[in-house]
């Protein structure tokens, strides 16, 4: 074993020289040079780390690794952490020497020019008795232990700076101003302020949603109606394969005359009907996300105008039919089908 985890080592120091001066000793190229350029790094720094697994085997079945505390899977996990995090420090450095402020980028050029060569040597020392004596006490597991607390600092750095980060982001959430608006909401504001009615009155019907910012909801409602016979064209949009688009409308707000929607509505959900089918055909929202709201969105519609003197059940039944898809549909639409199954045992 000693033998063989000597050529590994032999093959991880030809590798840390092609690494050393093939690409690390060379400025990063740009333009799609620089992405041949990462993968090289990544593929060479994975070849690393399967000689370094091997050569710590070796070690390990040599008795090499006496001095690490504990004994059997204790051990073994130890030293597997440690390998870990030292491949961790290898590889970071390596993408790191080019990125960040000078000071951050000194330190990752030392990850990545001095300490392989380190972690070579010091395994190097855990497996040959002659090179032990000839090398300061402890040298190994100093070396080891440093690289492997650097892999530890840098995985608590990162922990540290998600954790920071999510933290920020709830704070700002919390304590925002319900009437400030991001930027992308500033521009959907502009847009409905543009909107042509007569052209485009559809597209503002995914913003009257009620799980819409407030703001940006009211304006979209109070834009549609300025349009004089807004009604009208709701109930001429939902006879076209831009039903969906109306039922997100009608769930979520009320119409000033009732009356002109009910034989509207129904045709609306054979319209939808064929929406779902087509959509299902063509293998789109198997997740389910898709059929759940617009689901929910023609059932919550139904129930304003139940009793208004339209049957809906065959309409409903036929929008329940619709979802009865491949079998690869079967998860995605199952919560769609309960609810309509659910209103169909209802009424």
């Amino acid at each position: 074993m000693i033998f063989f985890g000597n050529l590994m080592l032999g093959i991880a120091a030809l590798l840390y020289s092609v690494l050393l001066f093939s690409l690390y000793s060379r400025p990063a190229p740009g333009g799609d040079a620089s992405v041949g350029h990462a993968y090289a790094i990544v593929f060479g720094n994975l070849l690393l780390l399967g000689c370094f697994a091997a050569a710590t085997i070796a070690i390990g079945m040599s008795g090499g690794f006496q001095w690490v505390g504990g004994s059997g899977g204790s051990r073994f996990l130890k030293v597997t952490l440690g390998l870990l995090f030292i491949v961790l420090v290898l590889a970071v450095s390596a993408m790191g020497q080019n990125e960040g402020p000078s000071w951050l980028r000194l330190i990752f050029m030392f990850g990545a020019f001095v300490l392989p060569a380190v972690v070579i040597l010091a395994c190097a020392t855990l497996l040959n008795e002659g090179l032990r004596e000839n090398l300061p006490t402890h040298f190994a597991q100093w070396s080891l232990k440093g690289t492997a607390g650097l892999g530890a600092l840098m995985v608590a750095g990162f922990l540290l700076q998600q954790t920071a980060s999510r933290l920020s982001a709830t704070f700002r959430h919390l304590n925002r101003d319900p009437n400030e608006l991001s930027d992308f909401e500033q521009g959907i504001l502009q847009n409905i302020e543009n909107c042509d009615l007569q052209k485009d009155m559809i597209f503002l019907m995914v913003h009257t949603d009620r799980n819409r910012n407030p703001i940006v909801r009211e304006k979209a409602i109070a834009k549609v109606k300025t349009r004089p016979d807004w009604q009208e064209e709701l109930v001429r949009r939902l006879d076209t394969g831009w039903a969906e688009d109306v039922f997100t409308f009608l769930a979520s707000n009320e119409v000033d005359d009732k009356s002109l929607f009910p034989e509207a509505v129904r045709k609306g959900i054979l319209q939808q009907s064929t929406i779902i089918r087509e959509r299902i055909r063509q293998g789109g929202s198997f997740r389910g996300v898709g059929f759940d709201g617009a689901v929910r969105n023609v059932l919550t519609t139904v129930e304003k105008y139940v009793g208004m003197g339209v049957d809906f059940r065959p309409a409903i039944k036929t929008l329940r039919d619709a979802l009865n898809g491949p079998p690869e549909a079967k998860e995605a639409t199952a919560a769609s089908k309960k609810a309509l199954d659910n209103w169909l045992t209802k009424h």
